[in-house]
């Protein structure tokens, strides 16, 4: 929970775009198979992302984050030497795309070789037949690697260093863009290629035509800082002139609170001026139509943890080490700009995915200073004041109403979201009745939003609900002092029954479910008899699931993804 105060709203909010089908170059902008214009906006997922956690953090990083692309980091060695590692990670790819997402793969490796060639032909063979992939040749050139090269300077000879190769500073043999480049158009691959320009402070300073890759379908990628970049003037002669020829995708703008760095000892010292300068990136980004990958969603960067996946914020001053105790982060920040919100706003989430879409006679959770006593409804009809606070609805088509509350907590307030509320862009307002101040947010409401709740309240994790089969009936989890964790389902006769309150189903009219990648029948999903205002999803599992162990469960309703949660099966 964070502390929120009366501010006025930002831009309109709005999901990002899905990339449909392959990406193609189009003089300085992306556009997909519909012809519409893309832009990418991600962060990185970890360098060992276990495939159990997968289906949870890309929901995350879709639903949470409002994001379109995760770049995955692929070692060069090991997909040279280990035959099962490029399965993997088509297997993540495979659950990336129908999570919604773009994926970059990123060759990682210390110089780029003639290994990075090889593995170029054989990671580009493998992908051939994907579409919505593209390749990022190298990670991070470096320019010392240059024969003469002189700090702070850019001249020919670096570029045809970076575009053709030779013998190094060193007299190591490194290969060129161009020949990495070549590797992957001989496997016959068409997706885009992104070519990662020299990371230090100059970034794209003197880079021109006679080094741009003769390929019609390159991004050409940059690395800027919070130091050498921390102004619009600055950030246009590194790479934003450039932007305004080609397609231009900026990564490792990460702030380094956690490192003890040049950069990070150049950070304001004031949390939010280092909020204010993150945003700043974004905020130029964005209005250049520049693609985009923030920090990475690994514990300590752009969320605490894997097993909640909640944003770090910036709330103190950077600490510049790597083992201080306060774990400070861009995720908040990263987070409130994706959906157009400051950390003043009266922000709003759907009660399952856990995104500012929510669904017409749905759950919905405002997270705001509310109340010092919590207090739960105990009536029915529900009451529109509870804890001193009311919510007001107008929808998008300017009628106003007074939601239904649940609860008024400390941090938050749950209400109704009436049936009849149009959808589209609504304004929200909580109006406190001791006299301080309103708060007012936006929200997008959908008529199909799905959405599952979960133990850990957080809409990730264990799933909340019932199974049945045979004479036995028990829940899906509990939670203790130790935590939160999945409760084994038994099968009897090789079938149980899994029931689930949900929210956001009941106007689908197509529901499909996956536990791991193994096809589940949906029973039911839908409304609840029982109940005006939670839907209820029914799956029947049956013996291809005996032993699976705790899974991924992955539900669609109408081709919208729930938040993916997690299911145990004995």
């Amino acid at each position: 929970m964070f502390s929120l105060a009366l501010s006025s709203l930002a831009a309109q909010p709005a999901l990002m775009p899905v990339v449909q089908g392959p990406l193609r170059v189009a003089g300085n902008r992306l556009v997909d198979a519909t012809g519409a214009s893309i832009t990418l906006r991600g962060t990185e997922a970890p360098g060992d992302l276990p495939l159990a956690y997968a289906g949870t953090m890309f929901s995350t990083i879709r639903q949470r984050f409002n994001l379109n692309t995760v770049r995955l980091p692929v070692s060069v060695e090991r997909a040279l030497r280990d035959p099962e590692y490029l399965p993997r990670i088509a297997e993540l790819v495979r659950r990336a795309n129908r999570l919604e997402l773009f994926v970059i793969l990123g060759a990682e490796g210390e110089r780029p070789t003639q290994s990075t060639v090889a593995f170029w032909k054989l990671c580009a063979r493998r992908f051939v037949d994907v579409p919505r992939v593209a390749f990022d040749l190298f990670t991070e050139p470096d320019p010392r690697w240059v024969p003469g090269h002189r700090a702070g300077v850019r001249t020919a000879t670096d570029w045809n260093f970076w575009l053709r190769g030779g013998a190094s500073s060193t007299g190591e043999p490194l290969v060129g863009m161009e020949e990495l480049a070549a590797a992957v158009r001989s496997t016959g691959a068409t997706q885009p290629i992104l070519a990662m320009l020299f990371d230090d402070d100059l970034l794209a300073e003197g880079f021109g035509e006679a080094w741009m890759l003769r390929d019609a379908n390159v991004i050409y990628e940059v690395c800027p800082n919070n130091r050498a970049h921390a102004t619009d003037a600055a950030r246009d002669r590194a790479f934003g002139n450039l932007a305004r020829r080609v397609p231009v995708f900026a990564m490792g703008w990460d702030p380094e609170l956690d490192q003890d760095s040049v950069n990070c000892h150049a950070l304001p010292e004031s949390p939010r001026e280092v909020a204010a300068l993150i945003r700043s990136q974004m905020t130029y980004f964005d209005a250049r139509e520049i693609s985009w990958s923030a920090s990475s969603f690994t514990p300590g960067k752009l969320i605490h943890g894997l097993e909640a996946m909640e944003p770090t914020e910036i709330d103190r001053p950077p600490a510049c080490r790597p083992d201080a105790e306060a774990v400070n982060g861009a995720g908040l920040e990263v987070q409130l700009h994706r959906w157009s919100m400051t950390r003043d706003n009266f922000i709003t989430v759907g009660a399952g995915a856990g995104s500012i879409e929510i669904p017409q006679g749905g759950i919905a959770i405002g997270y705001a200073e509310v109340t010092t006593d919590p207090v739960l409804a105990n009536e029915w009809p529900l009451p529109t004041s509870l804890g001193g606070v009311r919510v007001r609805i107008t929808d998008a088509q300017g009628t106003e109403r007074w939601a239904p509350l649940f609860y008024a907590g400390v941090g938050s307030v749950n209400f109704l979201v009436d049936a009849a509320t149009a959808p589209g862009l609504a304004r929200l307002d909580l109006v406190r009745l001791d006299g301080r101040p309103e708060m007012t947010g936006q929200v997008i409401v959908s008529a199909v939003a799905p959405g599952f709740f979960t133990a850990t309240m957080n809409a990730r994790g264990p799933v909340l609900g019932e199974w049945t089969a045979g004479d036995t009936t028990a829940h899906l989890s509990a939670c203790d002092e130790a935590g939160c964790r999945s409760l084994p389902v038994q099968l009897v006769d090789g079938q149980a029954r899994v029931r689930m309150p949900a929210t956001g189903f009941r106007q689908a009219t197509r529901i499909r479910a996956l536990i791991g990648e193994i096809p589940v029948q949906v029973l039911r999903a839908g409304f609840r008899a029982d109940d005006d205002y939670n839907d209820v999803v029914e799956l029947l599992l049956d013996h291809r699931l005996a032993g699976a162990g705790e899974q991924d469960l992955i539900v669609f309703a109408d081709d919208r993804a729930a938040n993916v949660v997690r299911i145990r099966v004995q």
